[in-house]
């Protein structure tokens, strides 16, 4: 074997070690990468929180001192801003409306991170009309779709300076990790959302429906239960065709949204052309107006598409009424729409006229059940108490209720499980909060979240105090934090909440802290 055949092997076994151990590095980075945003995204309960949390690791890696992110929602096909980190304005991105191709030209383009250049053409004004201009005027220049095989979860948008590349083999990693997270978030909306109108489903529904009665007992309320659906809709079908039809539903649905009050209201779609609206605090001769309001709003609306009319027939019950039980007002409520149908139909009938009516009625519904309750704890699931809490929020600014909001934590010995401890601690804390009411929640394997409507931040306080003292066999700290006196986002009703529950931990077992803006630094 000649020198020159010696050198070259050694040259080559040289380049093997090297490239041998910077593989083995770069496998080690990327492995500390994907423990790194695990780690910090266990904690996240916030959608928020989480697209901020994804937007800091993306401008990390890649640079850049602003982003956005934003969601895709199929069902009601538009994207909306999730969080963003560092932008002048917010109002630059409200809800918008996606063209029917957006998903194509999303999956046609094979770079994963997009330019301006990128963008520049009419196939993406088409899909996402103004988005580019819009994105332009807060220079964000770097747009990066979420996605995961033919589906389209959202887009991260970095912009700002010193920006660089990132090669693949993270970009992917951190882009799957992106996409699991906003998953569970995406997939709860879809399983609690009817996806061509939008609308609650039927399952929610019926479990809203439960919620709100026990409200109305307990506050000496009334609620309203309108029924309706689309008079002769299967002749559009059959005449212009099901994606037709299905159009007009989903037109339905934002004509619903604009007679209803939002975040108060719940509105449904319980069967194909079948749907149903439940009016908290709100009696039959108010609920007749909404009714009203809603059957002359389609009635006067053109829909795409259509060169004919399009008209409901509703019925509405009331609580307590016309009934006094769930099954019932659902009934009655149907049956009422059944004799608006046989009184011509563009009617609105109320549960009183069946005293005098002879048609046949039809047969009540069969109650279904939502799984909401975590089977472990026996408490709502996490996700469904962030739905409430936006929910509540709204229902204290509209009828200038408070609103508090209590986090427990669950302290044991240093070899006790604190998920234990709270699967013990659950039905002490149901036993003593108000049945249908009050929401409490496991936010995480160690912390508890209670929502308290219409309860100030002392009242809150006996609540907290009275768990303590009925805990024998662990501690509970407790942080507490109302509306508005704390905070006006339900976002940031809950950071108060958790910086005073950290403080109550500090000064040991058994505490409890309110919080307060003089105390800690305002969110």
């Amino acid at each position: 074997m000649t020198e020159l055949s010696i050198c070259v092997l050694v040259l080559l076994f040289v380049v093997s070690l090297y490239w041998g151990f910077h593989h083995q590095r770069r496998k080690t980075e990327i492995l500390s990468i994907i423990t790194s945003f695990n780690r910090g995204q266990e904690t996240i309960y916030n959608l928020t929180e989480l697209s901020k949390y994804i937007l800091k690791k993306f401008l990390a890696y890649m640079g850049g001192s602003r982003g956005a992110l934003f969601i895709y929602h199929r069902q009601r096909g538009e994207i909306r801003l999730a969080g963003s980190i560092g932008l002048e304005s917010t109002e630059q991105f409200p809800p918008l409306l996606v063209g029917r191709d957006a998903l194509t030209w999303v999956l046609g383009k094979r770079k994963g991170i997009l330019t301006m250049r990128d963008l520049n053409d009419s196939e993406f004004e088409a899909a996402f009309p103004s988005l580019r201009e819009r994105l332009k005027k807060e220079s964000l220049e770097t747009l990066i779709p979420i996605k995961e095989r033919n589906l389209l979860f959202g887009f991260i948008a970095l912009g700002g300076e010193k920006q660089r590349k990132i090669s693949s083999d993270i970009l992917n990693p951190l882009l799957s990790l992106a996409e699991h997270g906003l998953e569970s978030f995406v997939l709860y909306e879809s399983s609690i959302t009817d996806e061509t109108t939008g609308l609650y489903n039927k399952r929610f529904f019926l479990q809203s429906l439960q919620t709100e009665l026990r409200r109305s007992d307990r506050y000496h309320q009334p609620c309203t239960l309108l029924a309706f659906d689309l008079d002769d809709f299967k002749q559009v079908n059959d005449q212009f065709g099901h994606p037709q039809g299905d159009r007009v539903l989903k037109e339905l649905g934002a004509l619903i949204h604009e007679c209803i009050r939002d975040g108060i209201d719940i509105p449904a779609r319980t069967g194909g052309e079948e749907f149903h609206v439940i009016l908290p605090a709100t009696d039959s001769e108010r609920a007749m107006k909404v009714a009203e309001r809603l059957r002359n709003t389609v009635s006067n609306h053109h829909f795409a598409g259509l060169n004919r009319q399009v008209t409901l027939s509703l019925g509405l019950a009331g609580y307590p009424a016309h009934a006094d039980e769930e099954g019932r007002l659902v009934l009655l409520a149907d049956q009422s729409l059944y004799l608006a149908k046989s009184k011509g139909k563009n009617l609105v009938c109320v549960a009183g006229e069946l005293e005098t009516a002879d048609a046949k009625m039809p047969a009540p519904h069969s109650q279904e059940q939502i799984k909401l309750i975590n089977p472990e704890t026996l408490l709502f699931r996490s996700d469904y108490f962030l739905v409430r809490l936006k929910e509540e929020i709204k229902r204290s600014i509209r009828y200038q209720f408070p609103c508090s909001l209590v986090v427990f934590a669950v302290e044991t010995s240093p070899t006790g499980s604190s998920f234990e401890a709270i699967r013990k601690f659950s039905p002490i804390l149901r036993e003593h909060l108000r049945t249908g009411i009050d929401t409490p929640a496991a936010l995480d394997r160690e912390c508890i979240a209670v929502i308290m409507p219409e309860t100030e931040k002392d009242k809150a306080v006996i609540m907290a105090e009275r768990m303590q003292r009925f805990v024998e066999d662990f501690t509970l700290s407790a942080g507490i934090s109302g509306f508005p006196a704390d905070a006006l986002t339900d976002e940031a009703l809950i950071t108060c909440a958790k910086k005073a529950l950290a403080e109550a931990q500090k000064q040991g077992p058994n505490h409890l802290v309110l919080f307060e803006s003089e105390r800690f630094p305002v969110p």
